[in-house]
């Protein structure tokens, strides 16, 4: 059966008879196969001169575009919607799969001048909140066109609002910020689709790309929602599993590796495998080898790996969108790239796959293997490679993609396909990373990314040929930004910016803050970047700064809404994570403090700084288990560097003193501060404080009283916190701690004393506990006699003559509950408090009281070495 093409949704049976049933001259029929065969450029040309005025400059496209469609009848709004379709096409070609249309431009002008836009009209029309577009996208009218089309359409027809959210899409990718407006858009259309329309196969398309959509707009809840529906859709279940293998060719014996495990879980129906087009490897992007003299190129198991399930093409896009949430769930460690790793060469393995999925593996594969001494060749071979593949024929040796224009398409908004101009900026930091950073130099300087150029002329220590650079170039806000980075007169060249932007460009007022901020200028700060927030709510590193300016302000309701928001944003990030718990540390909520720290740690679980405000903020809620997780975790990461000997006090009294209770057949208390159904502390201040100074930021209440329930973070914590506390078995987890500690420490008296004190003294009457307590009292003691000053200092002997007084009555219990073991015992303090004795006579301090105790205790040890011999 043949294949059909998952990107003309609209060619769906049902759809399709519609066409040609609206259409009386058969010409439906023809546009859908000139789409189907990718010959996007003749259709738009056909197109555009039946339904667009002749005479038409872009500046009026929108207008014009809007006024003509909304006077269509059906049939012609058809014909607009399959001429949005073939611009989004083309647009993409061009600036994505390739490869480049020639003489089109030329061709389109008979029918208007709007495709020729000289002036940059179309980027500035497309900049939106204060987020510029990248100045040398091609042929961008085709955007604005498309866009113009969808956004006034007025067919109740799902597809439009499905090819709507791919324009607003390609829109964002074409910013250097996420824009609110476009992610407010986006979710509009995401709402109004409905999956459950479509055949199974189209429905986990639609489930991928508005997880794209929507990871790209800082919403991972809902992109989880919609990538966990695709994979219950598809029934594949993705997993990473283990066999032995080799990976260098010098290795003798095999050790596990790992490889992808693919299974389905559910039957399919029969129209699965007919959407999108698998491809041989022969007309897929070739895949380079990694020529080394000491790692193979792929992993040798010894046992051959099960081969996967039937993989369909909507499995293998779905198995990509995996990779790519992998990567953004997790924070960046050589354990996450190596994983990643996996699952790219799995895909990049695979006989048959989609184009753009296979080239979208490779390029995540050379960025995987730029940081890799033996692999960084292969990855600018491989990006060369791939730059010259998507812009023009390749003049190397190599096997050239034979896949069509329609095979490069097919599923391309289903990938995490990279723009040719990031492709090539992908290659130049791959050339600086390798110190050829001339060459980079000069592929920027081709591309005008400016930002990057500066960087690399910093990184050459030509500081003054960049700030000629950006002088000799046109004054632009963007460039006047990069000039003040460069220069040291910053802060007029942001207000200058500012200001020409028509107060739109966010770059200008963010860095202004920042500068302020470093100034702790904090008050101006605060304004500038409160401004900035205006404009664009989308930037996580403007809320960052803006929350370290209100705390230091001291405004930490200001500082908790900051954070707030940078987490809504940002996940993933420790640091806003953290900087939230300190926030909520200002505001007295204890509890909230430690949930955040507990986000912060999913985030960057090796940060031994984490663990220590972890561990104090867990103490001081009471969260004594958590305390002891992180007490083991600064032992993992630093040893004995992160013991904090205070810490483990208060952990041991309070359970000291909860044993207690609890033997005097008190009710224990929890030792936890009483929380409101919403986790809220009771005595904690109520309200947020405003920014400090500028223009209120539009943040939404709504959004900061469902933070909580949409994070779910603090009612996890406090359930498990607050529930009955298991003290006995926390008791055998500290005594697990202590042994922990005094076998990797051994030199400080406090530890071993605090683990005496577990013990029960050594008073317990249970001669195997008072026995334990005995021997690490008289280590404490030994340490503590062979300090400075010990046999000399009074107030070091007081506490040694108390620790002798302690360790008589230890050795005197454990002699009535069995004398063979108590004998030894009582030798040994018999010896102790002798030479004590003689220390104390020596002292110059007044010893008196203490050697009268010290006299009684010696006989009644004396007494009880006779009674036993």
């Amino acid at each position: 059966m043949e294949s059909k093409r998952c990107e003309e949704l609209f060619a769906i049976t049902e759809y399709l008879t519609q066409f040609n049933t609206a259409s009386h001259d058969g010409s439906m029929a023809l546009y859908l196969n000139e789409l189907n065969v990718g010959n996007y450029s003749e259709l738009i040309l056909t197109l555009v001169g039946e339904l667009l005025p002749q005479h038409c400059s872009i500046l009026r496209l929108k207008e014009t575009v809007a006024e003509t469609v909304l006077e269509s009848n059906e049939i012609i709004q058809y014909k607009w919607f399959m001429l949005a379709v073939a611009a989004l096409h083309l647009y993409s070609q061009i600036n994505y799969t390739g490869p480049s249309v020639d003489g089109f431009i030329g061709r389109m002008a008979a029918a208007g001048d709007w495709l020729d836009d000289k002036d940059n009209n179309g980027i500035e029309m497309l900049s939106l909140d204060g987020c510029s577009a990248y100045r040398l996208a091609k042929l961008v009218p085709l955007l604005l066109l498309a866009d113009a089309i969808l956004d006034n359409l007025r067919l109740e027809f799902l597809p439009c609002y499905w090819w709507r959210l791919r324009c607003l899409m390609l829109h964002q990718r074409l910013l250097d910020n996420p824009s609110p407006t476009l992610k407010e858009l986006s979710l509009q259309c995401v709402n109004r689709l409905q999956p459950n329309t479509f055949p199974s196969a189209v429905a986990v398309l639609l489930h991928i790309e508005c997880s794209y959509c929507l990871e790209m707009f800082y919403e991972p809840r809902l992109a989880t929602q919609h990538y966990q529906k695709a994979m219950s859709l598809s029934g594949l279940e993705v997993n990473l599993s283990s066999s032995l293998g080799k990976r260098t060719k010098f290795q003798q014996t095999d050790v596990p590796q790992l490889f992808v495990k693919v299974s389905r879980t559910v039957e399919l129906p029969s129209d699965y495998c007919q959407f999108g087009h698998s491809l041989p490897t022969s007309a897929l992007p070739f895949s380079h080898k990694l020529e080394d003299d000491t790692v193979l190129d792929s992993v040798s198991f010894s046992n051959p790996v099960a081969d996967p399930c039937n993989l369909y093409p909507v499995d293998i896009c779905l198995i990509s969108l995996h990779c790519h949430r992998l990567l953004r769930s997790q924070s960046t460690s050589s354990l996450t790239d190596s994983q990643l790793l996996v699952y790219h060469a799995f895909l990049v393995s695979l006989r048959s796959s989609v184009w753009p999925v296979r080239f979208a593996s490779l390029v995540s594969r050379s960025r995987l293997e730029a940081d890799s001494s033996r692999r960084t060749q292969r990855s600018l071979d491989q990006l060369t490679y791939l730059v010259d593949l998507v812009s023009k024929a390749t003049d190397t040796p190599l096997p050239v993609s034979k896949a069509t224009v329609a095979h490069r398409i097919d599923l391309f908004f289903s990938t995490d396909f990279p723009s040719s101009w990031s492709l090539q900026r992908r290659l130049a930091s791959v050339l600086v990373s390798l110190g050829l950073s001339a060459s980079a130099l000069g592929l920027y300087r081709r591309l005008q990314l400016w930002a990057d150029s500066v960087r690399c002329l910093q990184r050459l220590g030509r500081l003054s040929e960049a700030v000629e650079l950006l002088t000799a170039l046109p004054e632009t806000p963007e460039l006047l930004c990069l000039l003040g980075d460069c220069t040291g007169n910053r802060d007029d060249e942001y207000q200058r910016a500012w200001a020409l932007s028509g107060r739109r460009l966010v770059r200008a007022q963010t860095a202004l803050g920042v500068l302020r901020y470093k100034q702790r200028r904090l008050t101006e700060a605060a304004t500038a970047l409160s401004e900035s927030l205006t404009v664009n709510s989308l930037q996580l590193g403007a809320w960052m700064h803006l929350g370290c300016a209100s705390l230091m302000s001291d405004a930490p309701g200001a500082a908790t809404r900051a954070f707030r928001r940078a987490v809504a944003i940002e996940p993933d990030s420790a640091d806003a994570w953290s900087n939230l718990s300190a926030a909520f540390l200002q505001t007295r909520q204890k509890h909230r403090a430690l949930a955040a720290l507990r986000e912060a740690l999913r985030c960057g679980y090796e940060d031994w700084r984490l663990w220590e405000n972890y561990r104090l903020v867990a103490v001081e809620t009471g969260a004594l288990y958590e305390a002891v997780h992180a007490v083991h975790r600064l032992l993992d990461i630093r040893r004995e560097k992160s013991l904090d000997v205070e810490v483990l006090k208060v952990i041991v009294g309070e359970t000291l003193k909860r044993r207690k209770e609890a033997a005097m057949g008190a009710e224990p208390n929890n030792g936890v501060v009483p929380v409101s159904p919403t986790g809220v502390v009771p005595e904690s201040p109520t309200g947020a404080v405003s920014v400090p100074s500028g223009d209120s930021v539009n943040v939404s209440e709504d959004d900061l009283d469902n933070f909580d329930e949409t994070y779910g973070v603090y009612d996890r914590l406090f359930t498990s916190v607050a529930a009955k506390f298991d003290w006995s078995r926390f008791d055998l987890k500290l005594k697990e701690l202590m042994g922990r500690i005094t076998s990797e420490v051994t030199h400080i008296p406090l530890v071993w004393e605090l683990y005496g004190d577990l013990y029960g003294s050594g008073l317990t009457g249970e001669l195997v506990d008072d026995e334990k307590a005995f021997s690490f009292y008289q280590k404490a003691y030994r340490l503590r006699s062979q300090e400075r000053g010990a046999a000399t200092d009074p107030d070091k002997l007081k506490d040694l003559a108390k620790q002798a007084l302690r360790l008589a009555d230890i050795a005197v219990t454990v002699t009535d509950l069995k004398p063979s073991s108590g004998k030894s015992l009582l030798y040994s303090n018999k010896l102790a408090i002798n030479s004590l004795i003689s220390n104390c006579k020596n002292s110059p301090g007044n010893m008196a009281e203490f050697l009268e105790e010290l006299d009684t205790k010696l006989a009644l040890v004396s007494e009880k070495l006779n009674s036993i011999s």
